[in-house]
């Protein structure tokens, strides 16, 4: 669960950092690797939305992530530790969904159930 969450926080970041900006007055986004004009891409088209909601669950996201890193750490050396670690499969699964939604949120706002 964490490698997907990170997975999908990574594309989030690689949309905003790499991507070409697409100004609205409302929500503006990044695309990366946009198809325009008919071009043919090697990688996947990646969009992030941005308002001050989402990168704020973009934060909390890469905190958990912080946290599991460091806990796992901590369980290599203390057998004791892996309790902690195993405490935070729900906000890992929590954190999950969150990337999820911020990675495929145009996929989400298409969706004819959102």
């Amino acid at each position: 669960m964490t490698a997907d969450a990170a997975k999908d926080l990574m594309d989030y970041r690689h949309a905003i950092m790499h991507g070409s900006l697409i100004p609205s007055a409302t929500m503006p986004s990044f695309v990366r690797n946009p198809l325009w004009h008919g071009q043919k891409r090697g990688r996947m088209t990646h969009d992030a939305h941005v308002s001050e909601d989402l990168l704020d669950m973009a934060i909390d996201c890469a905190w958990v992530l912080c946290k599991v890193v460091f806990a796992t750490r901590s369980a290599c050396t203390d057998p004791a530790a892996r309790l902690t670690l195993e405490g935070m499969k729900t906000e890992i699964a929590r954190v999950r969904g969150m990337a999820g939604d911020l990675r495929h949120l145009t996929e989400l706002m298409n969706h004819e159930k959102y």
